[in-house]
């Protein structure tokens, strides 16, 4: 009894692995998606509603899902402090643990934005989204791709590791 038990709780814990390794690859792909029609969104409200960048991060807030967080946190510490050090404002909460999911050629697409959010004319900040939407948009189908065989993989190993484990441990 105790060694059915105990080869149950074996699987179920090998296979748990293995679903969390494939939900995280899921959840990178989620927020590249997020951050991929947010700055659709941004380069609308900077080329027709012409907001300044406190207002747009207000509108990020309403407009997010998963990245709700990072902005609420960017509204906040403009509020506090100078709008004038967005940069380092966004670079400092794209560094927070909330991100780790994501590459680091992914956080540095996202850094490279947040130097030109506000810092420059509206035709650079709008060429410049333009220009992260493509390599975003690129990043994300090469997730997407890698992640249709990696989830796979991912299960596979996981149960093919709890079975291994099974046979020794009897």
């Amino acid at each position: 009894m105790l060694k059915i038990l105990g080869i149950c709780l074996v699987m179920a814990g090998s296979g748990g692995i293995g679903w969390y390794l494939s939900g995280k690859a899921l959840r990178r792909i989620r927020l590249l998606e997020e951050w991929e029609g947010l700055l659709q969104l941004l380069y609308g409200e900077v080329d027709y509603a012409g907001y300044d960048l406190p207002d747009l991060i207000r509108r990020m807030i309403d407009q997010s899902h998963d990245t709700k967080q990072f902005w609420r946190r960017m509204d906040e510490t403009l509020r506090q402090e100078d709008p004038g050090r967005i940069c380092g404002i966004w670079q400092k909460e794209l560094s927070h643990r909330d991100w780790t999911v994501l590459q680091e050629q992914e956080r540095r697409i996202l850094g490279e934005l947040g130097e030109i959010l506000g810092q420059t004319d509206r035709q650079t900040q709008l060429h410049a989204i333009q220009l992260y939407q493509q390599r975003l948009g690129g990043v994300l189908k090469q997730a997407k791709d890698a992640y249709q065989g990696q989830a796979r993989v991912y299960h596979v190993a996981g149960i093919t590791v709890g079975s291994f484990l099974v046979i020794l441990l009897l």
